[in-house]
């Protein structure tokens, strides 16, 4: 039936990019080991914080409260061990003591800020350290927007990339799972079978997973076949070449673009990430399980009529 083939090219796709947003999960992780980009964001608001004093900054982390959450050595060379995170008492514990060790010191915007919660408190102490926990919410909060529009930049781009590098092409897949019902079907198991193991088991499964959609024979990877393949989704080039007219030039231009937003879209689609697919697949496979059973040929026997189709009323 139409409308379940569409279904099932859905759940085809939906299986690709939640394969390549599990793949990208663990590059990303690794980058994010690697470069400290959550370290180094929190420090960007932490420096905000403190009105960008530099001195206070270094302060703060060599704090004993704050040292003791990173390892390796103090100082600048220690700025890759610093912190992903920082609770928020511990926050307002170590800046209620520096500003309180050296006042006259202190970047002027800063210390005009903490006078004022200070005033505002009336020199409460509990109802100080409330309202810098506030403030230093608010930051986080700030901080975290940079994080996820920062992290959904660098997936895109790593999609892109592992797009064309593996040639996953959103138009070509979608194109082949429509006009080949053994790879659709094919795909449609793999999927089930992801989503019934789960995001913790699809994680621990990815290797398996990966090796049995290769074996599916979709439109992957580079090889002379997928040369040929996006060779033959441009125009034939007219001969002589000089009699190319507008409108081959149009459909080449046409072809291009396809080409080009098939592996845009599949770069997008992975900065959805891992957990929006697994959760699209699972309404998906709801709602195809509800489908399926409805089609059976209209002769198939039933099992309570002994292996022989009821004969058809006559008129």
């Amino acid at each position: 039936m139409f409308g379940s083939d569409i279904l099932d090219i859905a759940v085809g796709m939906i299986l690709i990019y939640l394969l390549l947003s599990l793949i990208l999960t663990a590059v990303q992780e690794t980058i994010e080991a690697w470069g400290k980009s959550r370290a180094a964001n929190l420090e960007r608001a932490i420096s905000e914080l403190l009105q960008g004093d530099s001195t206070l900054v270094t302060e703060f982390y060599d704090h004993p409260l704050i040292y003791a959450l990173h390892g390796g050595k103090r100082g600048e060379s220690a700025r890759r061990d610093r912190p992903s995170y920082i609770p928020r008492s511990t926050f307002a514990a170590v800046l209620i003591d520096l500003m309180r060790k050296d006042p006259e010191s202190v970047n002027a915007n800063l210390k005009r800020a903490f006078d004022g919660l200070d005033h505002l408190t009336g020199g409460d102490l509990t109802k100080l350290r409330r309202e810098i926990e506030r403030w230093y919410d608010g930051a986080m909060d700030r901080a975290s927007g940079w994080y996820k529009r920062s992290t959904h930049s660098r997936l895109f781009w790593l999609g892109l990339g592992v797009a064309v590098l593996l040639n996953v092409n959103s138009v070509m897949l979608a194109q082949h799972l429509a006009t080949d019902p053994q790879s659709r079907e094919l795909a449609n198991r793999l999927a089930a079978s992801v989503a019934e193991a789960g995001p913790d088991q699809g994680r621990e499964k990815l290797n398996q997973y990966t090796d049995q959609l290769d074996q599916i024979g979709l439109p992957i990877g580079w090889d002379t076949s997928a040369v040929k393949r996006i060779a033959d989704s441009f125009p034939v080039r007219p001969e002589p070449p000089a009699k190319a007219g507008f409108l081959y030039i149009l459909n080449w231009l046409g072809a291009l673009l396809a080409l080009i937003l098939g592996y845009a879209i599949t770069g997008l689609a992975v900065t959805l990430g891992a957990p929006f697919w697994f959760d699209l697949l699972n309404k998906f496979m709801v709602i195809r399980s509800t489908v399926k059973p409805t089609e059976k040929s209209p002769d198939e026997a039933s099992e309570d009529s002994g292996g022989n189709a009821a004969p058809k009323p006559t008129p």
